[in-house]
């Protein structure tokens, strides 16, 4: 890689301060996981890195009345093994824990992960799929964007140059409900994900669902929700029939493209088979 200059801010103001006089020349640094592989094959060339680990208090699970807080410095690792996000957001460890391997999970935190914004990143359709927000720290202030519109395209999110990632915020699951994802890799482990498939049910009292979220990820250039297939669940029974309705739908609203891993008419399949497959998972964990 090129020769780059180094900096370690000790503070959320110093860090803005400094990556605006680089005027678009530096990236910030969490775990480095992307950064650096990105770096090493030339794809990016910053002529400064900022490393954020001297930065406090910005690895945190904390627990509100409804929500649940994740400093954007948290551990990968540390966001699988823990009792709160088990407890309180179960997609968030479930997806955390197909990322990568070991290894890479003791490196790399949740804010790194989210501001790749890999089509194919796992945390993305699950945090998105309960409504989870970013919060983000500028020149300005702070402010707070759904997750859902924190992303331009492959590797473009809505931050400004002299923004940064500080803290997700998602939301407790209710009661009568369920929150479900699943990748299709074409090896078990360590594999980056063909097609993703996250989804978010609430039934009510009587039966019929209240709410739904269909998330698919890797089958558009930014994590996307099935509108369509969302809105055929609501109001509705979910019965079989409808299950299949919606995977039609959600492979309907998929833009996948071709290449070295898949077709494109391969990932739609695998979103109709993966959309059937979370639907299933969810309503077996609420009825």
């Amino acid at each position: 890689m090129r020769p780059f200059a180094y900096a370690a801010p000790a503070s959320l103001e110093e860090a803005v301060k400094l990556i605006k006089t680089q005027r678009g020349q530096a990236r910030f640094m969490a775990g480095g996981t992307d950064l650096l592989v990105q770096m090493k094959a030339r794809k990016i060339e910053p002529g400064m890195i900022i490393s954020l680990k001297q930065i406090p208090g910005l690895s945190y699970i904390k627990r509100n009345r409804s929500t649940l807080h994740i400093g954007a410095m948290t551990l990968l690792a540390d966001l699988e093994k823990s009792v709160e996000v088990k407890q309180y957001c179960p997609i968030l460890g479930d997806s955390v824990a197909r990322i990568g391997s070991r290894q890479v999970r003791n490196l790399a935190t949740i804010g790194g992960n989210i501001c790749n914004a890999a089509p194919s990143a796992d945390s993305l359709p699950g945090l998105i799929a309960v409504g989870a927000e970013a919060v983000v720290f500028g020149e300005n202030g702070r402010r707070t964007i759904p997750l859902e519109e924190f992303f331009k395209g492959p590797g473009v999110t809505v931050l400004s140059r002299d923004e940064m990632l500080v803290e997700i915020i998602a939301p407790i699951l209710p009661g009568r409900s369920a929150a479900i994802y699943q990748k299709h890799t074409r090896r078990e482990a360590m594999d980056i994900a063909v097609v993703g498939v996250a989804v978010f049910v609430a039934l009510k009292e009587d039966g019929r669902c209240g709410n739904a979220r269909v998330v698919l990820g890797a089958v558009a250039p930014t994590p996307i929700r099935a509108v369509r297939a969302e809105k055929c669940l609501i109001g509705q029974v979910i019965s079989e029939e409808k299950i299949e309705e919606a995977a039609d739908f959600a492979a309907m609203d998929a833009k996948p493209i071709s290449d070295v891993r898949s077709s494109n008419t391969y990932r739609s399949e695998m979103v109709k088979v993966y959309t059937k497959r979370v639907l299933n998972q969810a309503l077996s964990g609420i009825l």
